[in-house]
């Protein structure tokens, strides 16, 4: 996964890059963290898999808010 999004554009400050491509990306990414989430037991990986869901959903709203400007 390429969290910069570079690779479906060339920066931020242009706003040429596809914010709605990139949120359908991180939808699925989120999703992919919750199942690991619900897959992992041991409570270090549960704390991992927590940070990981809270980057992902918070990478995903700031997207969407991106893709409706």
């Amino acid at each position: 996964m390429d969290w910069s999004g570079q690779g479906a554009s060339q920066g931020v400050a242009g706003k040429d890059w596809d914010a709605g491509a990139l949120a359908r990306e991180a939808c699925e990414e989120l999703e992919n963290c919750r199942r690991y989430f619900e897959s992992v037991s041991d409570p270090d990986l549960v704390e991992q898999a927590i940070f990981l869901l809270n980057a992902a959903e918070r990478r995903y709203v700031y997207l969407l808010k991106q893709a409706r400007r």
